[in-house]
């Protein structure tokens, strides 16, 4: 791709319309800065998938429009009360009201005065059929709250699951590799991460750090070895060891045993079977 075409096509894809840049791309020999107005705009508007995991306002708007989707059911199961309530002003008003807990206490007060003003004579068995229905609209309600609270701890949990694994492999990928094992980098870096995290339960502290800790019966500890705090860098650092560049450049010789799977399917192989691939001439 030309250099001129790249620039259009990256202002086309982050929506940049920049005269700066159009006089830039119009010169006949492109010039060794680029418009700071431009870089400016891509700053601001290009979005990495890093980026945006990391960007608390766009985390916050994905986790608002989950909960109004868990909030809308909410709503359409308060309008079930509604044939229960004989002030009409007061639906009305519910049915405006935006909060849906507040929406659930303005029925719950409608049913009330209904109940209450009810005939003595037929109060009775009324008052019981009323309240079964009640009792069974509440436990949906509740057991929608819980439901609504456990989806929002999965999606939290997920979230920060997300943010581990990139900062784990962003650490592990700053290494330096030895030039046989370049190429499998990121292979290398994503099974370093998956055993951390076989063997350790990985956190976020309050500052975002990282944090090891043992399971223990129902609780976690902070994890340990000879008195020593583990922490992710050790960890990364011998999952990486025999991977890593030493002081003259050259990596650690390799087992001379080479088995490849029939299918020749490298992600069928082995860490070692990989390693010992890559170290093969071409």
């Amino acid at each position: 791709m030309k250099t001129k075409d790249f620039f259009k096509q990256l202002a086309l894809t982050a929506g940049i319309n920049n005269a700066d840049l159009e006089l830039f791309l119009a010169a006949s020999v492109i010039p060794d800065e680029l418009p700071d107005s431009f870089n400016a705009e891509i700053q601001s508007k290009y979005l990495t998938r890093e980026r945006a995991l990391n960007d608390a306002n766009i985390v916050s708007e994905l986790q608002k429009k989950s909960n109004k989707s868990a909030y809308d059911t909410f709503d359409q199961k308060i309008k079930d009360f509604l044939p229960f309530i004989q002030d009409q002003e007061l639906i009305t008003k519910i049915n405006a009201e935006p909060q849906s807990f507040q929406k659930w206490d303005l029925a719950k007060a409608g049913i009330k005065a209904t109940l209450d003003s009810i005939n003595e004579t037929t109060k009775g068995k009324v008052n019981a059929d009323a309240n079964k229905i009640l009792e069974e609209k509440s436990n949906e309600i509740k057991a929608l709250k819980e439901a609504h609270a456990a989806e929002i701890k999965a999606q939290n949990d997920k979230l920060q699951d997300i943010f581990i694994n990139s900062k784990l492999k962003e650490k592990a990928l700053a290494y330096n590799f030895a030039d046989p094992y370049k190429p499998l980098k990121e292979s290398i870096a994503d099974l370093a991460v998956a055993n951390i995290k076989k063997a350790y339960k990985v956190a976020l502290d309050d500052k975002g750090e990282l944090k090891l800790f043992n399971q223990v019966g129902d609780t976690l500890v902070e994890a340990f070895d000879n008195n020593e705090k583990v922490t992710a860098d050790k960890l990364l650092e011998k999952e990486t060891k025999q991977f890593v560049a030493i002081s003259n450049g050259a990596a650690k010789e390799a087992t001379k045993e080479i088995f490849i799977p029939d299918a020749g399917d490298v992600s069928k192989m082995t860490l070692a079977q990989r390693r010992q691939v890559a170290t093969l001439p071409n």
